[in-house]
């Protein structure tokens, strides 16, 4: 369930020949997600096995057509159907939800602007910004074993013993091959439980895990000024837009804290305290006590702030009514997402291995990337119907994010509020990059209608066809750190338009996305790197007006059900070794009435 509600106050005036707008606004959102209780009856997620297989998989690589590989299942010698989840054992249930998200955002802006009376038409402007946004987030799963008894391989805990299989839905489906799989209801296994409580048992450990490491708070106000001039000359044909933007970003929250130690017996100098055998003293053998122990809801903080100032210059050059070019220069940055930032810590065990002793923490230090921006661009417009426009640009990006693994030093513990005990851990966390890439691009773009054409049939008229693409290539020290984009994206598609209707469609095929290097080790040869492989989407949408005021609709994202590839690359090994996770999400469709008032 969610909700939304926003107010805004705005004010137009003039005051000593200044031009002035403010506008006053907040919002609060509510999001609750909820499962496996009255009115939401069903379970989130399923598991269920089968054991003592001997598996033979063929036809790899086919994943991406919708074909899975020709898995092949033996127990004992004998042949196991794998597609029939009545022969699995149903071992545990969850209830992933989101009891409460809220999300509050207040925003200030104040805008004025003068002409200055020079010999040409130069505009003054000024403003100032402020936003103050405020999230508290709340996630949690609870899981159930599933025990009607306690023998392990008892037929009471086969999926088969009970009516569990959504039938409607398996005969529906079915893969390329021709595979259908007898797939499990999580709405018939909630009505299991409903009528048989006692089958299955609430994980008590793994609910206080799941609560506290969903619990999370950030609040961070930013706050900005500009002051900015705009002059055109020779008649309008010459725009020269130059400005400076000061900002600051005030962040502070809390996360979960994981501190496996606090599980240990220690003494009154918070020394850990040893058997005769040298092993660490568990404080309790009891899950819940100890998932208590090492679990602290919203007991990690972390504070900070950044600033600075961002200069920008554009350009633009009507040499005709329908040709322009465009040149501009401008720095910006790039904030870190929220999940980099809001404080959570994981501390490893203290009696594993020396080389796993981690401590994985969000870096309260963490600044935004930055990027010094190139553009020129040339535009055509209404040319026989034809738009067109080519870009060039270059991007060069310091301080982007990456992950690191360091040495734990007194300093770096000390503002994680750890003591010296952990100087023999390491420390991972993302950290600004030291080193810095440039990314250099092509970006095109044409779009055809055809009402120009007399030759053509009248209802040609309200036809639109469309084409652009965007080309990067990625040159610097930091080029196997950066990730996250994609070297050629191609979008193309065409619609028809009338009085009454209107239809649109759109192909999307975007390139491989990878990430940065793995690093090497005796299994991971140099050169491998995990990425989301080339994926093509097909969107469309419809409309149809009824009514001058009214209009029903309806649109499909990823028409085709494309799935979203994930693959591990390594160098010289054979392509069907890549595929890692093929995600099918389906098409969505949206469908309703639209009214314009």
């Amino acid at each position: 369930m969610k909700s939304t509600r926003h107010g805004a106050l705005g004010h137009r005036g003039e005051f000593a020949g200044w031009k002035t707008e403010a506008t006053l606004a907040h919002s609060h959102s509510r999001r609750e997600t909820l499962s496996a209780q009255d009115g939401h009856d069903y379970f989130g997620t399923v598991s269920a096995n089968l054991t003592g297989l001997v598996l033979r998989a063929d036809n790899f690589g086919q994943q991406r057509l919708g074909t899975p590989p020709t898995v092949r299942g033996t127990r004992l010698g004998q042949p196991v159907d794998l597609t029939d989840g009545r022969f699995y054992n149903l071992n545990s249930v969850g209830s992933p939800q989101e009891p409460l998200m809220t999300s509050d955002l207040t925003t200030l802006k104040l805008n004025a602007s003068r002409p200055l009376g020079f010999g040409v038409p130069v505009v003054l402007k000024a403003g100032f910004d402020y936003s103050r946004a405020e999230r508290d987030i709340r996630a949690e799963t609870r899981t159930w074993n599933f025990r009607p008894t306690f023998a392990a391989n008892s037929p009471e805990r086969l999926v088969g013993s009970y009516d569990l299989i959504n039938w409607g839905y398996s005969d529906v489906r079915s893969f390329r091959n021709g595979d259908r799989v007898k797939w499990i209801d999580p709405r018939k296994v909630y009505d299991l439980y409903r009528a048989n409580p006692s089958y299955f048992v609430l994980n008590e450990a793994s609910y206080h895990t799941s609560r506290v490491n969903g619990s999370r708070e950030l609040e961070e106000t930013v706050t900005a000024g500009y002051l900015r001039a705009d002059a055109k000359l020779f008649e309008n044909r010459l725009w020269l837009v130059a400005g400076a933007r000061y900002e600051r970003t005030d962040d502070k929250g809390a996360g979960a804290l994981n501190d496996v130690r606090a599980i240990y017996q220690q003494d009154a100098n918070g020394n850990l305290l040893r058997n005769a055998a040298g092993q660490l003293i568990r404080v309790s053998t009891d899950a819940l006590t100890t998932a208590r122990l090492q679990y602290k809801e919203r007991a990690s903080f972390a504070k900070k702030h950044y600033g600075d100032t961002y200069p920008s210059l554009n350009a633009s050059y009507s040499f005709t009514e329908n040709f322009v070019a465009r040149a501009a220069f401008a720095q910006t940055i790039g904030r870190p997402d929220l999940s980099f930032i809001i404080p959570t810590r994981t501390v490893a065990d203290p009696a594993t291995a020396e080389n796993n002793r981690v401590i994985n923490t969000t870096n309260a230090g963490l600044e935004p990337w930055t990027a010094n921006n190139y553009d020129l661009s040339f535009e055509s417009y209404s040319v026989k119907g034809a738009t067109v426009a080519v870009s060039l640009f270059r991007k060069d990006i310091s301080g982007f994010f990456v992950t690191s693994r360091s040495d734990a030093t007194p300093e770096l513990l000390a503002e994680m509020g750890l003591s010296d005990d952990y100087l023999d851990y390491d420390v991972i966390t993302r950290n600004n990059s030291s080193n810095s890439v440039a990314l250099t691009g092509l970006e095109w773009s044409w779009r055809q209608s055809l009402k120009p054409f007399d030759a053509l049939p009248k209802w040609t008229r309200g036809i639109q066809v469309w084409a652009n693409g965007t080309h990067l290539s990625i040159d610097g020290d930091g080029k196997d750190e950066f990730s996250g984009y994609s070297p050629r994206i191609i979008n193309w598609g065409a619609s028809f338009a009338s009085a009454r209707f209107l239809v649109r469609y759109n192909v999307s095929r975007i390139s491989r996305q990878r990430s940065a290097l793995v690093a090497v080790s005796g299994t991971v040869p140099a050169g491998t790197y995990q990425a989301q492989d080339t994926r093509m989407v097909q969107d469309a949408n419809i409309e149809y007006r009824f009514h001058r005021r009214f209009a029903l609709y309806a649109s499909v994202r990823n028409l085709a059900n494309e799935p979203r590839p994930l693959i591990t690359y390594s160098p010289n090994a054979p392509a069907y070794t890549r595929p890692r996770t093929y995600t099918y999400y389906g098409a969505l469709w949206t469908m309703g009435v639209k009214g314009t008032f």
